[in-house]
This record gives structure tokens, C-alpha cells and sequence, in this order.
């Protein structure tokens, strides 16, 4: 069943009002899905040599700008909500007409903010949906429940990808990228909520695996026959190194007093080194809550964590991010060939022995945090997939 959305009198709430699907497997059957309004702006993102960045050992910083950008989207959407995906070097947002002036301003100051902080360019741009959709494009979606704090969204159509590929080519209509001599304001650039405090994860069981799986075939036996081969070999529990599919567990979490790492986080919010270590201090004090009882503010807060941990998205690809052991990543691939070689899917994994989080935490009871592999993840793994599709395998 697919919704559509005519009316462009008052969009604002389009998200806010789609009912969230109970669970991330019913959104990748794509029985549910609903037409962004032609008023909408998506938000593309996508770190410019980001290759020889994550080479170079700055892949966290890599992950900061991708979180920067949709840190910024939903606090100057608020309060209506917005649908994102975070895909390691970048990120895919739709946004309401309302707020892109601003955000427009805020993400050129994000853009100025990676070359003075990181020395990193990140391209980015707003594209009106109906540009998009009046080329034949096809931009729909679904929300699902990550835990009972959060919902996501999962893409549907060839239209987020393609636009994606048009802001690499410089394709995209005129006036929707942000140049870098467009004039940004750092008062709009709102990160409010975006962290950087972590410490590495690193794995249990041998790898932390990043999977990227393009469904190729437009049967629906054979793309629930995927779907549910997939989902069986990710419940094995040998592939579940405690807390969840991802290898995230309480005993895991450990914040960092690293200086490489704290700057990373003091860079993009333009914080002193006192001001950081202050921010470091409080974290501690919500990471002891959970420990001192659960009548503390902020006490259920690492449990939610693992909650809220975005391990498993689809933007059109399957993507997910697994802790697992030699020999069931060596089972998961093997299944992946046979499946790839029934064109039914293409796919692509990058394996690490730890992953990274970036979080956005505007408050105890609503955040949500990005989970990738170290040493290039999924943007390593996008790279591998774009050659085998290029290459027509």
C-alpha cells in the first residue's frame, strides 16, 4: 500500500503524523510507504575525500560532519520531526519548506566549520523534492520504531540514491548546493545534543562487520526470500556478542578522556579546552547515574543507548553493523554469494576489529546514536558495492 500526499497547503507535519511500524523488518517490505510532499527539500551530505581521510586515521572526524548536518536539520526543523539516514561520510535528510532558509545558513557554516576544524570539505546541498520527482524520480518512505523513544525512517525509490549521485556529479539543479562562498552564520549552525565521548567498541567476538546489500530483483518472493534469510542469520546467537545484534553492551561503554578524541567534538561545537573537559565531567556524572540507582536522572540511560543504536538501516541498501566471529562471518558471506549470484542482491562488507559512536543527545529520554566500523566501515564497503554494480556484477 502506498500513500500519497497531495495536499501542499501545510506539510510541516508530514512525518509527524505518519503511525510508525512496529518493527524495522515490516519497513523493508515496503507494503507501507508514503510520497514525500513536492515542497519538501531533501538535505544531501557527502565528505569529500573521505578515502584518504579515513586512510589518514580521521574517520571519527569523517562521522562528525555526517552527524553535524542532521544534528542541525532536526534542531532547526523542531518541532516537527524529520527522516534521516546516516550512512558513515554523509547523510540523507527530508526537510519541510519552512526551515530551509535558515538550515540552508547553518549547513554553509557546518561546511566552513569542517575545513577550519578538520581540514575536511563536505559537500552539501537542499534540493527541492519536486525537482526531483518532476524528472520521474521516486521518493517515498517509511517509519519504523527503534526502541520506544525513537522512530526511523527507511527509503523507498530510486529518487534518494539518484540524488545522491548528483551531488558527487554536480548534477543537481542550480541554486541547491551550498558553495563555500555562500555566507553562513555560525548562530544557525544548532548542534545542540551532538557527542563525541565514547570510546572506541571494541569487538567480542573478532569483528565488528559493516554489510551493505543492494536488493536487485523487483520479485517480491525473491526479495522477501533475501529479506528473511538475511534476518534468520542475524538472530543466530553467535552473532550476538551481548546487548544486541551489534555487538553493544553496557560493560562496553566507556567514555573517553582522549585528547584526539575530545577535540574531535570540541571542533565542531567551538568549545575550549575547559569547557570540553567540563562537558566530559557531566557525562560522567550521567554514565555513574546508572549506577547509583534508578531513581537518578539519567540513570536508564546506557541501557537506552544500546536501545537506540541505529545498527540496522535502509536507505534503499540494506546496511547493518554486526559483532561476530570468524567463522559466522565467513557463513553470512557465503549465503551473500549465493544470493548475489542468483541476481538477487548485490553486497558489500568492511570488517574491523572495533566500531565508533557519534551521538545526538538533546535530552536523557530522546537520543539517538550512530554505530560504524572503524578504518572505513560503511563508506569502505559503498566503495567495493559501487565497483560491483559499475562493473555489472
Amino acid at each position: 500500500m502506498v500513500s500519497t500526499n497531495n495536499d501542499q497547503s501545510n506539510t510541516q507535519s508530514f512525518y509527524d503524523e505518519i503511525t510508525p511500524l512496529p518493527s524495522f523488518h515490516e519497513a523493508t517490505l515496503g507494503t507501507q510507504t508514503h510520497v514525500v510532499p513536492g515542497d519538501w527539500h531533501l538535505v544531501l551530505s557527502d565528505v569529500e575525500g573521505s578515502t584518504d581521510a579515513i586512510r589518514a586515521g580521521r574517520y571519527k572526524q569523517v562521522n562528525m560532519l555526517g552527524a553535524a548536518v542532521i544534528a542541525c536539520s532536526r534542531n532547526l526543523a523542531a518541532p516537527h520531526g524529520v527522516p534521516f539516514v546516516f550512512g558513515g561520510d554523509g547523510a540523507t535528510l527530508a526537510v519541510p519548506p519552512q526551515a530551509v532558509q535558515r538550515l540552508r545558513s547553518g549547513l554553509a557554516a557546518i561546511r566552513s566549520m569542517g575545513v577550519t576544524a578538520y581540514g575536511l570539505k563536505i559537500r552539501i546541498a537542499t534540493v527541492p523534492v519536486s525537482s526531483l520527482t518532476n524528472q520521474g524520480l521516486d521518493l517515498r518512505l517509511s517509519k519504523y520504531s527503534l526502541s520506544p523513544s525513537n522512530e526511523l525512517a527507511a527509503w523507498y525509490g530510486d529518487g534518494w540514491l539518484k540524488a545522491e549521485d548528483m551531488l558527487k556529479s554536480g548534477d543537481l539543479p542550480e541554486g541547491s548546493v551550498i558553495r563555500e562562498d555562500d555566507a553562513g552564520d555560525i548562530a544557525d549552525m544548532d548542534l545542540t545534543g551532538l557527542q563525541c565521548r565514547w570510546d572506541f567498541l571494541e569487538s567480542k567476538r573478532g569483528f565488528k562487520s559493516c554489510f551493505i546489500l543492494a536488493i536487485r530483483t523487483t520479485n517480491p518472493v525473491d526479495r522477501k526470500k533475501a529479506l528473511d534469510r538475511i534476518a534468520g542469520l542475524l538472530r543466530e546467537e553467535h552473532a550476538i556478542a551481548g546487548g544486541g545484534p551489534s555487538g553493544v553492551a553496557i560493560d562496553d561503554l566507556k567514555l573517553t578522556l582522549k585528547g584526539e578524541l575530545l577535540k574531535i567534538e570540541s571542533g565542531a561545537r567551538g568549545h575550549g579546552k575547559i569547557m570540553l573537559l567540563a562537558a566530559n565531567f557531566g557525562s560522567r556524572l550521567l554514565f555513574l547515574a546508572g549506577k547509583l540507582g534508578p531513581r537518578m536522572p539519567g540513570a536508564n540511560y546506557r541501557k537506552e543507548l544500546i536501545e537506540n543504536t541505529d545498527f540496522v538501516k535502509f536507505d534503499g541498501s540494506l546496511k547493518f553493523v554486526v559483532d561476530c566471529s570468524k567463522q559466522w562471518l565467513r557463513k553470512f558471506i557465503d549465503a551473500c554469494e549465493a544470493l548475489e549470484l542468483e541476481g538477487i542482491i548485490w553486497y558489500a562488507q568492511h570488517s574491523s576489529k572495533r566500531a565508533i559512536l557519534t551521538c545526538l543527545v538533546p535530552s536523557f529520554d530522546k537520543h539517538i546514536h550512530f554505530i560504524d566500523g572503524s578504518e572505513g566501515g560503511y563508506a569502505e564497503a559503498a566503495k567495493i558495492l559501487k565497483a560491483k554494480i559499475r562493473g555489472g556484477r
